[in-house]
Order: C-alpha cells, then sequence, then structure tokens
C-alpha cells in the first residue's frame, strides 16, 4: 500500500507525479473512505500519517528523471545503460529501503514490545530462518549449493555462473528490531542486489524471479482467508 502506489503513480504519469505527490493523503480519501475502512489494518493509518509522502520518497523519485534518460539513449547498450546509471540506480533502491524500514515497518512492527522479543527468540534459535532470498523461491535451500558445492532444483547450472549469491544472510551482530542494525543488513543485501542487476547474467536472472513474483498477484490458489488478509473486514 505504501511502495507499490508510487511507482504506479509514476508509471502513469511522471510529469504529474510531484503534484499527486503532494496530495497523496489516504484520510481525505473520501470517496473511498468506506474501502479504506474495511482494510483490517486501516488502524495503523494514522501511525503512518496516512501514507503522505516523505522525505525519502522525494529523495526517491528524483533519481527516476536522471536514470530514465540514460535509458532513452539509442545510442548506447542495455550493459552501458545500467553501468552509467549505477549510482542513481543504487541510491533510488537505498531510498526507498529507508522508506518502508524507517518510516513504515519500524512504526508499525519493530516498536511493538512482542515482535522485539520474538526477533530475540529468533535470533537464538535461528527458526525460522530469516536469510533474505533475491529469488522466488520461500525457502534458502532452494538457492544454496548442497554440501557438495552444487545448486539442484530449477537453478541448477544458473546460480553459479552469477557473480554473486542470491541470499543474504543476517550479520553477526545483526539486531532486526534496532533499525539503524538491521540497515546495515539490508544494506548489503541492495549492494548484493545492484551488482546483480549490473550484471549480464545476474540481470536475466533477477528480471526472471521479479516476473514470477508480478505473476503471484493472478494466482488462482485455493487457501483460507486468515485475520491479517486484506480482503477486508466483511
Amino acid at each position: 500500500m505504501d511502495i507499490a502506489p508510487w511507482h504506479y503513480a509514476w508509471s502513469m504519469s511522471s510529469a504529474s507525479f510531484n503534484q499527486c505527490r503532494t496530495q497523496r493523503d489516504v484520510s481525505k480519501f473520501t470517496h473511498i473512505k468506506e474501502e479504506v475502512r474495511n482494510i483490517p489494518w486501516s488502524s495503523c493509518l494514522p501511525i503512518i500519517k496516512h501514507l503522505q509522502s516523505t522525505p525519502e520518497i522525494t529523495q526517491a523519485f528524483e533519481y527516476l528523471p536522471k536514470i530514465e534518460n540514460v535509458f532513452k539513449r539509442k545510442n548506447e547498450s542495455r550493459q552501458d545503460r545500467f553501468k552509467l546509471s549505477s549510482k542513481n540506480l543504487l541510491k533510488h533502491l537505498m531510498s526507498i529501503a529507508v522508506q518502508e524500514q524507517r518510516n513504515i515497518l519500524q512504526e508499525l512492527v519493530w516498536k511493538d514490545w512482542k515482535v522485539q522479543a520474538q526477533a530475540t527468540l529468533q535470533s537464538y534459535t535461528k527458526l525460522p530462518d530469516s536469510t533474505l532470498v533475491l529469488s522466488s523461491d520461500y525457502g534458502v535451500d532452494a538457492v544454496k549449493p548442497d554440501k557438495n558445492g552444487n545448486y539442484k532444483g530449477r537453478h541448477a547450472g544458473v546460480i553459479n555462473q552469477l557473480p554473486e549469491s542470491v541470499y543474504s544472510e543476517p550479520l553477526p551482530h545483526t539486531r532486526v528490531q534496532n533499525y539503524d542494525s538491521r540497515m546495515e543488513w539490508i544494506q548489503k543485501a541492495a549492494e548484493k542486489y545492484h551488482l546483480l542487476m549490473l550484471s549480464n547474467k545476474g540481470r536475466p536472472f533477477l528480471e526472471k524471479e521479479l516476473a514470477i513474483i508480478a505473476g503471484w498477484g493472478n494466482s488462482k490458489a485455493d487457501f483460507n482467508v486468515g485475520k491479517d488478509s486484506n480482503d477486508g473486514k466483511i
């Protein structure tokens, strides 16, 4: 509800994006008032200031015109476009990461003492595994080599050709409930993702995995809707 709509708005009209950005305030969207109220987590909206723009969102989207101008060049290869945009791509990525981690998740999730306690327990038990996976796989075992150093399953013969591994474990001193500590780990994961995106081998892998994730929205899977579902209260 926060990150994706910003990008949708930019895709629809980058020219009018800044005007729309400053007007975004869910509490004033009277035409969808009932729909918003019906969302299970609607009570949290005041905590995150009704999804209004932040300095991080402003900053993140200031990089996009510079990036897009490079990608419009017809005399550059796609690989060169990524390299020429490298710094701005990473800055955009990290601005979005700060928005998500500090302005949204830190306020909604990590300030809860019960979540902090669970995170502390998880750091000792290692259950569940908190490894970040840069693919559409649910488990890290799908992208890690076996004891013999071989990759199996659908990634066999693929991941071993990439310039970076596609998973990122928490740093030994990471305390995920602490914003600064968590961001140190996320910075490392973002740099790994960034290097893969700059590679002619890593980029096709990530783009394929992102396409799979994008397709989840069309899933017809039969499952039980829990109380935290976005399907609403009624």
